[in-house]
């Protein structure tokens, strides 16, 4: 079997010449002759970012389209709603957060939303920000865009009468507290707009997804 090699940036780039190998292995040897083993799956962008500090462990972290990543939504799927102090409902469409979560670099959001009339809900669209908790009549409302890194069990048709849960994952991150983290989801073709704020003691509140080992 033929390899191919580019390097661009201190970064160096491997690949078969053909498409026929499903699964190979990459060993990654240190200048202290530690040799580290990924297994590498076609198909699958999964990334390894090693620390090459002699003061660190070297350590393989989660990315967003690896298999521990799918690992960590079906372990998602298995907890049970934790948080029920957090929600709003208007126009009969209910929109609230059930768990909150970190693993490593990420946090995961779980909002559950219930549609509780017989109109279909089609979502256009969803946002999340950083907004000013509070402001002042004269005042600029200040925000910044959160985009979540990773999406899951998402339908954009909430059918009358029915619920949908919504996972979102995001690089781990804290607010100040005077600010708050706000998703927003619109209707297409309507009017029921619904936004929910979440303030920095639920975000510092997130349990571990995995709990620690005694």
């Amino acid at each position: 079997m033929s390899f191919t090699l580019a390097a661009y940036n201190n970064q160096l780039k491997v690949s078969t010449a053909k498409d026929a190998v499903a699964y190979s292995n990459l060993f990654v040897v240190d200048k202290a002759m530690n040799t580290y083993h990924i297994t590498i799956k076609r198909g699958n962008t999964s990334v390894f970012t090693y620390n090459f500090d002699d003061q660190r462990k070297y350590t393989a972290h989660v990315d967003v389209n690896s298999e521990e990543m799918e690992r960590c939504i079906q372990e998602l799927r298995t907890k049970k709603r934790n948080i029920y102090s957090l929600g709003v409902i208007e126009n009969k469409f209910e929109l609230s957060m059930a768990n909150l979560y970190v693993h490593e670099d990420f946090m995961f959001f779980i909002f559950d939303l219930k549609n509780k009339s017989y109109i279909d809900y089609d979502i256009e669209f969803v946002k999340c920000f950083q907004r000013d908790q509070k402001k002042s009549k004269n005042a600029i409302q200040q925000e910044t865009t959160i985009e979540p890194i990773y999406q899951k069990d998402f339908d954009t048709k909430i059918k009358g009468k029915s619920r949908n849960r919504l996972i979102l994952g995001f690089d781990k991150f804290t607010i100040p507290d005077d600010k708050v983290f706000e998703i927003e989801i619109y209707e297409r073709n309507g009017g029921r707009h619904i936004k929910l704020a979440v303030l920095n003691e639920y975000i510092l509140s997130a349990e571990p997804l995995y709990k620690p080992q005694p």
